[in-house]
């Protein structure tokens, strides 16, 4: 993504100073703010080429939500300002060597409803008429949450096509709150309720608020020489090959080739962020403080517990207790068994060499 960031206004830049400590009693690590514009023309061509392309693979959702996408009053008629938040999730490697794998975004809970809820926590904290509380968006609505992460300055967008928080590396989810009313109302609403704890001065955070100094990206070229299905090209993400999209959206019969790059995956991969240097300082833990995660990412004992002769013999009934509740109940049952016995492989896929990640 080479596209110069617009300058952050000196308006976006002080309701981020005042509400950053709020987004940080709520857990986010970042948060960003914009007029709620329609999407810039080169985002909507780049998209608009992408699905012409077939890249979407069987996302037909996609085409269907593309003209809802260019402009947030498709989902929130009423929206004038649009707020973008980053909440991390566990960056470290849980499962031992030689353990099947699921992606670490679906360890815990469904990051879907967590998210909503911290959002809604956060405009519930600022006071305001339930007709001004606007929309809180994670993933399932028509928005372009990367575009509008980077347009608010939360976070840089890379060539594996996710968004690095400085810090915090991709190892983070974003959601996005619709407010109905304009920056400088929103100004005035906060200086009437409670003048002093928003202040521009309040209690310190270490969110990030419309920072421009977020970590670039090194256009390095790892993360396209990792990845096992040769999904990353100069076009961008090609869900075809990419076994996020083969373990999870897509349905049915998995490609023959798939079996061989799977390695220990039985859901999501990870390996494009795993060999990213913005990551490095993360998964290595330098020169970046502990990260506090919300106890609702984090993996169960039983999960944690399970090895390969488990999976392979998984039930019904333990798949709906593992993950109850959880993100991984996007594949079903049938999906993740799918998954399994493409993993447990035959002798095609004896001697695969996993791509080096820094673990």
């Amino acid at each position: 993504m080479h596209h110069h960031l617009p300058p952050i206004t000196a308006q976006e830049a002080a309701l981020c100073r005042r509400l950053k400590s709020v987004a940080a009693q709520c857990g986010f690590v970042s948060i960003g703010v914009a007029e709620a514009e329609p999407i810039a023309a080169w985002r909507s061509e780049q998209f608009a080429q992408w699905l012409e392309r077939g890249q979407a693979a069987g996302m037909d959702y996609l085409h269907r939500q593309a003209p809802l996408r260019q402009d947030l009053t498709a989902v929130l008629p009423e929206v004038q300002t649009v707020f973008s938040f980053a909440l991390p999730y566990v960056a470290e490697q849980p499962f031992r060597d030689g353990d099947f794998r699921i992606s670490r975004y679906a360890l815990g809970r469904d990051y879907h409803e967590v998210v909503r809820e911290k959002i809604r926590l956060f405009v519930s904290r600022l006071g305001l008429a339930e007709s001004q509380q606007g929309r809180a968006c994670c993933d399932t609505a028509p928005v372009d949450e990367r575009y509008w992460a980077w347009r608010c300055g939360v976070g840089q967008w890379l060539d594996n096509a996710q968004i690095a928080v400085e810090g915090y590396g991709t190892f983070v989810f974003l959601g996005e709150w619709l407010c109905p009313l304009t920056m400088q109302q929103l100004s005035m609403h906060l200086d009437t309720i409670f003048p002093d704890e928003m202040d521009e001065n309040a209690a310190d955070a270490t969110t990030k608020g419309n920072a421009p100094t977020i970590s670039s990206c090194l256009s390095c070229g790892r993360c396209r020489r990792a990845c096992p299905g040769g999904a990353l090209t100069a076009q961008g993400m090609d869900a075809r090959k990419c076994l996020s999209y083969l373990t999870i959206e897509h349905r049915g019969d998995l490609p023959a080739s798939v079996s061989q790059q799977m390695g220990q995956r039985i859901y999501g991969c990870d390996t494009c962020a795993e060999v990213c240097p913005v990551n490095h300082p993360i998964l290595l833990g330098e020169d970046v403080p502990p990260v506090a995660v919300c106890e609702d990412f984090l993996p169960s004992s039983e999960l944690l517990s399970m090895r390969p002769d488990d999976w392979v013999n998984l039930t019904v009934d333990q798949y709906r207790r593992l993950f109850k509740g959880s993100a991984v109940k996007r594949a079903k049952y049938e999906g993740l068994m799918r998954n399994i016995r493409a993993a447990c492989g035959g002798d095609d896929v004896e001697g695969v060499a996993e791509p080096e990640v820094l673990m």
